[in-house]
């Protein structure tokens, strides 16, 4: 019998990252953002730090192989992949945590992050920006800086005196009376 490279008798075998003889740790989803490894640090003069997690619709999402990079505009400035911080402090609030430098030249720029959840195989726009000073320093591990995506829609809408109901149209793809 042929193994997955074709060799009879063979021992490779497809890993959970569906490549043939594969270590199972080379799993990227289609959405890897993988321009963000190739981020220059050295043609920046300062840095900052900042040490935390990432809440989806506040709950901790931050888990192995996750990823968070800081922009200044569409430059990208830093970048953390999130590491399990209990093997080395156990007194961590949380397991895995992000350790990023961001680096710039000047100061009060405005840097924003983007999220990458290696789970759901999607990058996310968070909430947060800080403005860049020379003395940034976030959060630790015992008090990680929390950066938020919400993906929840909160829609309020105040009623007139005397109205107790409002109606919605709703539309989905399928729209048939057995759906």
């Amino acid at each position: 019998e042929e193994d997955c490279a074709g060799d009879c008798d063979g021992d490779a075998v497809v890993d959970d990252c569906g490549v043939c003889d594969g270590d199972g740790d080379s799993c990227t989803g289609l959405n890897y953002p993988e321009d963000w490894e190739s981020f220059t640090y050295n043609e920046y003069e300062f840095n900052g730090s900042i040490t935390s997690v990432v809440f989806i619709d506040e709950e901790n999402a931050t888990t192995d192989n996750d990823l968070i990079a800081a922009f200044v505009g569409d430059e990208q400035r830093g970048l953390a992949q999130a590491k399990d911080v209990l093997s080395d402090a156990p007194f961590a609030s949380y397991e895995y945590q992000f350790q990023m430098l961001i680096y710039s030249n000047e100061f009060g720029e405005t840097v924003t992050f983007k999220y990458y959840d290696f789970e759901s195989d999607e990058v996310y726009d968070i909430e947060e920006t800080i403005s860049f000073d020379s003395e940034l320093a976030l959060g630790d591990l015992i008090n990680p800086f929390i950066f938020n995506v919400y993906l929840k829609v909160e829609v309020s809408s105040e009623l007139l005196d005397g109205w107790n109901w409002i109606s919605l149209n709703i539309f989905t793809e399928d729209m048939s009376l057995d759906n």
